[in-house]
């Protein structure tokens, strides 16, 4: 008795659009979101993840993580960048790092008073 399985490729899977071409590149991946939202009647109330940066070279490739906010009506801001020598090694072999943004810190990104936000707000 003989059982053969093989593997093809999906050419409908969206992942082999993203990379077809590609020769290089990195994907951070969000290992833990700890705090998924803010308090807006706390200002130092803080959005968390923890995440994970791979590349060909097991982050050789990182240099910096720029981290970005947006609201609804208002235009993406930089809330933080983030250097390769503030990643650790994770479990995985990979750099890790947790971002943390407080409200306060995203409100002065954005150009927003402490009273422009309300509850429901994205």
């Amino acid at each position: 008795m003989s059982i053969f399985n093989s593997c093809s490729k999906d050419p409908d899977n969206i992942i082999y659009e993203v990379f077809d071409g590609l020769t290089h590149g990195a994907v951070l991946r969000t290992l833990e979101i700890t705090s998924p939202t803010f308090d807006v009647v706390d200002l130092s109330s803080y959005f968390e993840v923890i995440i994970e940066e791979q590349d060909e070279g097991f982050g050789g490739l990182l240099s910096q993580v720029q981290v970005f906010i947006s609201a609804s009506g208002v235009s993406e801001a930089l809330v933080s960048t983030i250097p390769a020598s503030a990643f650790t090694i994770s479990s995985n072999g990979l750099p890790s790092t947790t971002i943390r943004i407080t409200l306060q810190d995203g409100l002065t990104a954005l150009g927003l008073p402490s009273s422009g936000v309300a509850c429901g707000d994205q």
